[in-house]
């Protein structure tokens, strides 16, 4: 899911976002701060998330953790709590077209999970062993964390952290 950091076009830029997970022990105040092009979907940034998790070796993610299909995204209230009034976003729509930059991200039901997996059916589902690049070859593994656009200087198309130290 690198991909979804990474601008794919001239015109998509880069969108700065606060996700609490508070099933997963990851409060508002201690939100993930992202930064993810402007053009994903909800479904590939819960993903990217998902993604970032497993690679900065999260423990509490297990296997039913790590599809994206068993999640679902608000939008994040002034509390950092779910905005029940707007709802479960679209899985398919594009982030930028809510216009928010903080979300709460939130386990879904067994019966939630079967009806994502139908609106967004997961390519490595049914037992595939096709290669993640396989399937999009803009996708890499090698993300080393959480990014958290507050420590870092970001070069808008290389997202690299700059060296300098906070003094």
């Amino acid at each position: 899911y690198k991909y979804v950091m990474e601008k794919q076009s001239v015109s998509d830029t880069l969108l700065r976002l606060k996700i609490c997970i508070p099933d997963l022990g990851i409060p508002y105040n201690q939100s993930l701060k992202l930064q993810v092009n402007s053009s994903v979907q909800v479904v590939e940034l819960i993903g990217y998330v998902l993604y970032v998790l497993q690679q900065s070796k999260n423990e509490s993610l297990d296997k039913h953790h790590l599809d994206p299909n068993a999640w679902k995204l608000y939008l994040a209230d002034d509390d950092g709590e779910m905005e029940d009034d707007f709802g479960v976003l679209d899985r398919t729509r594009v982030v930028q077209s809510y216009g928010a930059d903080e979300f709460v991200l939130v386990e879904c039901t067994d019966v939630e999970t079967k009806e994502n997996e139908k609106v967004t059916p997961s390519p490595l589902e049914n037992g595939s062993s096709q290669n993640l690049s396989d399937i999009n070859p803009q996708m890499s593994a090698n993300v080393s964390g959480i990014i958290n656009y507050d420590d870092a200087t970001f070069d808008a198309a290389q997202q690299t952290k700059s060296d300098s130290v906070a003094t």
